[in-house]
């Protein structure tokens, strides 16, 4: 369950690259200014990593983690509907993107405790999640190329659909692994 909720995480964090062709071909943006949009991630993971950590352990993981996979959804679906927003726009949401990004995929391997991972398994536990979940380094660009080879331009449109489709798939990866926590409580 982890490795699918680390999964969907780690397709924004490929994915968000496409952010910066997308912002040059659709608004027309320079290449500096297109590039700011993926630098601006740097800037926001820091606080962002720390922040939904902090929070986290206040209001618990899960609850953090539907956070952010909802504002990783939400303004990746805006990128879709408001096909003719501003340039200025665009960036608000690569941020909030970029905050629900780093939030969430800060605490997916802090998870294994609440899950009953024992500590004498935890490296082969994060082994094992690792291998599974860092699959969208491979599958994401390989997708993503296919998309936008086969449909220019308008095949951001499409690769942003299946970015939210992913996200919705984490959020009840997430429904999932709070009923298995539940369950493992209750025991």
């Amino acid at each position: 369950i982890l490795s699918a909720i680390l999964c969907c995480t780690y397709v924004m964090n490929i994915a968000f690259y496409y952010f910066t062709p997308y912002a040059t071909s659709r608004f027309g943006m320079v290449a500096t200014a297109g590039a700011f949009v993926t630098i601006a991630a740097q800037y926001v993971r820091p606080i962002a990593a720390f922040g939904g950590g902090a929070i986290a352990d206040k209001l618990g993981r899960s609850k953090v983690m539907y956070v952010t996979f909802s504002m990783m959804a939400l303004g990746t679906l805006l990128m879709v509907v408001m096909g003719n927003m501003s340039s200025t726009l665009f960036i608000v949401l690569c941020i909030m993107i970029y905050a629900g990004m780093y939030g969430g995929y800060s605490m997916v391997f802090s998870m294994m405790d609440e899950g009953g991972v024992p500590i004498r398994v935890a490296g082969t536990a994060i082994g094992l999640v690792c291998t599974l979940g860092y699959l969208p380094e491979v599958i994401v660009p390989f997708c993503s190329g296919k998309i936008l080879d086969t449909f220019g331009e308008s095949g951001y449109r499409y690769l942003f659909i299946a970015i939210v489709a992913i996200m919705i798939v984490g959020i009840l990866m997430l429904t999932v692994w709070d009923r298995y926590v539940k369950k493992l409580r209750a025991q």
